[in-house]
């Protein structure tokens, strides 16, 4: 639901929000499948009061296990939301809570959101990075190729020169700044469901990612370090596989997939093919690798920024978190390195 990238949205924090609830399908009645999804919760809290961080302990958890968020955005992207929930690969609950919003609007304002012609003509809207669907795009075949990361092309409208770029961050030059949005880096990488949600979210990065469904034809999953190297490590693995194996052993038609597809964990890996820009590369992605950021979007970032050099030496180099570029924490609560990153001195003074 958070895939149109013309939304807002606000979501509880993963690192504090408990998983207070999970939506069951009416579909799912079998006894072994509600056991097992109130197992992996119950996995959670132990790893939890074990010292776990939260946000690693919910790599366990199914996909069906409920959060709330706050999304913003105006008829036409509410529309083509509405169009994409007809989709086959669609969850069924997106598609019932889409259809409720869609109802509560077209309640208070009659008729607003109906087939008028053109405004449900899917061509008229920017494509979204949609997981949820059977059709194999470039990415899926990249997946099959088991490439872990790689540069697949890019274009330079500027050669950026390194003075050049230190004054444009110095003086803060928007002029420059537009300009970097048009080097463009197409990287494919790969990263667990849930580091993908939070990369999702980063409205200013463009993302062809692989089909979840294609996705999950293998066993492939991230371990947090700090349950790798735990006692919990191979009861997290059991629980992912698990869930995995309910959702093989249901999933047989299209239409069941759709059903089963949240009973699966937020460990499995796919592959995106994201588009940076050089943008990104100084203004967004230095958040992304600070020592406070979630640990698997510190190494997806390292893994795209360490491709974008194998082309341009420049641009990367200030792509380090602002304790380091410029000397200064941005951070309310810094990390216990702040004094010595900010001790050698940043590179923009």
């Amino acid at each position: 639901m958070v895939q149109p990238i013309y939304m807002s949205h606000l979501q509880q924090s993963m690192r504090r929000v408990e998983p207070y609830g999970v939506y069951i399908p009416d579909e799912i009645k079998d006894r072994e499948i509600i056991g097992s999804i109130e197992e992996s919760i119950d996995l959670y809290y132990k790893m939890v009061d074990h010292g776990i961080p939260k946000e690693d302990a919910r790599y366990v958890i199914p996909l069906y296990t409920s959060t709330n968020i706050q999304s913003i955005g105006n008829l036409r992207e509410i529309t083509h939301l509405h169009l994409l929930s007809r989709y086959r690969g669609i969850p069924k609950i997106c598609r019932e809570i889409i259809n409720e919003i869609v109802d509560k609007i077209n309640r208070s304002t009659p008729n607003v959101i109906r087939n008028y012609g053109e405004n449900f003509n899917i061509l008229k809207y920017y494509p979204m990075p949609n997981i949820f669907r059977f059709e194999d795009t470039v990415v899926d075949k990249l997946a099959d190729k088991g490439i872990k990361r790689k540069l697949l092309g890019y274009t330079e409208i500027i050669r950026v020169e390194e003075r050049e770029l230190y004054i444009a961050l110095k003086e803060r030059d928007y002029s420059y700044l537009m300009q970097l949005r048009n080097n463009v880096y197409n990287v494919v990488v790969k990263m667990s469901l849930s580091a993908f949600h939070q990369a999702l979210r980063q409205r200013t990065l463009n993302h062809i990612p692989e089909s979840i469904y294609h996705a999950l034809k293998r066993f492939d999953i991230t371990i947090p370090p700090s349950i790798y190297n735990s006692k919990f490590r191979d009861r997290y693995v059991y629980m992912v596989k698990k869930l995995y194996r309910l959702y093989i052993e249901n999933g047989k038609t299209y239409h069941d997939k759709t059903i089963y597809i949240g009973l699966v964990s937020h460990a499995h890996n796919i592959y995106d093919v994201v588009r940076l820009d050089g943008w990104n590369i100084v203004g967004a992605l230095p958040t992304r690798r600070c020592i406070k950021a979630q640990w698997e979007i510190r190494r997806v970032v390292g893994d795209m920024i360490l491709e974008v050099k194998k082309v341009n030496s420049v641009i990367p180099k200030y792509s380090l978190p602002g304790c380091i570029t410029f000397g200064k924490c941005p951070e309310k609560y810094p990390c216990e390195y702040k004094d010595e990153f900010e001790a050698r001195g940043p590179l923009i003074s």
